[in-house]
């Protein structure tokens, strides 16, 4: 009657009992009907009539290449009617401790046009304002230069980001995304007729499917859980409002832009009047909403402790999160 789950954080595995487990997934997230709808057999089965019709006009679309339809056909046939594997992880680094939900979608039909989506919207990630591959990379940016006196350094977590991404915003955001470039000759020369990314997209967000034993669910709102394309997706929704509100709104303040996902990094040149003008509009996105930090000479970003001197010399060291079991 016990359960052995992933700890986060490399903190190892945890023990739960099995009757808690269960009621804890369904209280905390399947069972919260403004989040994920309950299927039952016969809904079932309707939902995958109507995503089987929905994904044959995807597929036959003269935009789609024939290699891509048949991968995406191959990958029906083996899959059949498997749908994503609802399960937890623990969160114990938090208090109080909580979980956090997976969606495990390898070896499904839709994961194949999630995947093909993914490597589309990958072409685009140059134009994401903030994009840094990793804090190897940033720490290469940051102590590159001596930055102007008096920078100060200003970090923010984005609470639950694909959850609070509404689904008709985020699409609405990504075809916002695809006309400017497609507008401004930005697009590359490879990439997809937009209409069809839009309509892929569309699928993918609005029919995930996850099982919990032998009980079906739908998700409502937010982003599609652990679809392939979910990074990229939450990465350009987020990223439309630093290149039309936040950069052009605060060019002489913002020094430096970074966002890896959900946490934020911004080098910052400006009074404190000013720092709140920014945190307001950083929160006026969507329903999306940020832990934003006052500006300090140090602050915490992915595994670094960043350091700033009056003088605007940046130094680093490793963070190491006193949890961390390093199995």
């Amino acid at each position: 009657n016990l359960f052995i789950i992933f700890a986060e954080k490399n903190l190892g595995p945890a023990v739960i009992e099995r009757s808690v487990y269960i009621r804890w997934c369904l209280e905390a997230f399947l069972g919260k009907e403004s989040q994920y709808e309950y299927l039952n057999r016969t809904a079932f089965r309707g939902q995958l009539n109507m995503m089987a019709y929905r994904v044959g006009s995807i597929r036959n679309s003269a935009a789609i290449p024939e290699h891509i339809k048949s991968y995406i056909s191959r990958c029906y046939e083996a899959a059949g009617d498997k749908q994503g594997r609802f399960r937890a992880t623990a969160k114990v680094h938090k208090s109080p401790i909580a979980l956090r939900p997976v969606n495990a979608k390898c070896g499904t039909g839709p994961e194949s046009i999630s995947k093909w989506l993914d490597y589309e919207l990958q072409k685009l990630v140059q134009f994401i304002p903030s994009n840094i591959k990793d804090s190897k990379e940033y720490h290469a940016r940051l102590t590159s230069k001596q930055w102007p006196a008096g920078t100060k350094i200003i970090t923010a977590d984005a609470t639950a980001m694909y959850d609070n991404i509404t689904i008709d915003h985020g699409i609405e955001i990504i075809g916002k995304w695809l006309n400017h470039l497609k507008d401004n000759n930005q697009l590359p020369d490879d990439f997809p007729d937009i209409d069809i990314i839009q309509k892929a997209l569309s699928f993918i967000m609005k029919n995930n499917i996850t099982q919990f034993g032998d009980c079906f669910f739908k998700q409502l709102c937010g982003t599609a859980m652990g679809t392939s394309v979910a990074v990229m997706y939450a990465g350009l929704y987020y990223g439309w409002h630093e290149k039309i509100r936040l950069l052009p709104g605060y060019t002489e303040e913002i020094q430096d832009l970074a966002r890896f996902v959900d946490d934020l990094s911004v080098l910052w040149l400006g009074s404190l009047r000013r720092f709140h003008d920014l945190k307001q509009d950083i929160n006026d996105f969507g329903i999306l909403r940020w832990k934003v930090e006052e500006p300090a000479d140090k602050g915490i970003f992915l595994d670094l402790v960043i350091s700033i001197s009056p003088e605007g010399i940046v130094s680093t060291k490793t963070y190491q999160k006193p949890m961390n079991l390093y199995l």
